[in-house]
């Protein structure tokens, strides 16, 4: 059983349910699966797989030698993937990256100048074409963005969002229902007020 290490930002986040959906989908497709989240969310999920909520570099270290993942994962193409690639590079493991939306993309607002100043802190372009990377997961759209920045193209995997397929699979007659699929708070643009809430709309 190959052993899968998980180092993110958060676990369980109820707006990244994607990732959870992911790690479920590895442990039923037989892989072994722990996860560190660098600190607790926000507004956490109430059913989520046992996890540890570890900031200290040394303490993670330590940790994943006990483990001994054959890869390491992790989600966004900064933020914690310099402490991914020092994690790796402690290990001699491999490491791999499944990029986003939000990452690759930006409006000109605040967003992209914090951004910036992210990318101008973490040299991305190397860790990512450095051999421990062995690849990052990217929506096909965004496959030539990162090209351009610098990123090999033979490290690009072009792949398509994480969604519970059995959870929304219905051969059924289509209807008038629009489905919109995200987690029902504030930063995804949605409300819970009541006057939203109807027979007909139902929230996963």
């Amino acid at each position: 059983m190959q052993k899968v290490l998980y180092i993110i930002g958060t676990y369980y986040q109820l707006s990244e349910s994607y990732i959870h959906v992911e790690m479920n989908t590895l442990i039923k497709q037989g892989y072994d699966v722990k996860i560190i989240a660098l600190r607790k969310p926000d507004c956490p999920a109430k059913n989520h797989l046992p996890y540890q909520t570890i900031s200290d570099e040394k303490e993670i270290i330590e940790y994943a030698k006990e483990y001994q993942p054959d890869i390491i994962h992790t989600h966004w193409i900064f933020y914690q993937l310099p402490l991914v690639y020092r994690v790796s590079k402690a290990l001699d493991v491999g490491f791999t990256i499944r990029s986003h939306s939000f990452d690759v993309l930006w409006k000109e607002n605040s967003l992209r100048q914090k951004i910036r100043r992210l990318k101008k802190n973490v040299n991305f372009k190397k860790i990512i074409n450095d051999p421990l990377c062995k690849g990052v997961l990217v929506f096909p759209f965004a496959k030539n963005i990162l090209v351009d920045l610098g990123i090999k193209a033979e490290k690009i995997v072009e792949v398509v969002p994480v969604v519970d397929f059995e959870k929304f699979h219905d051969e059924g007659d289509n209807g008038t229902d629009i489905l919109n699929m995200g987690a029902a708070i504030k930063k995804k643009g949605l409300s819970l007020q009541e006057n939203m809430i109807s027979e007909s709309r139902y929230i996963y």
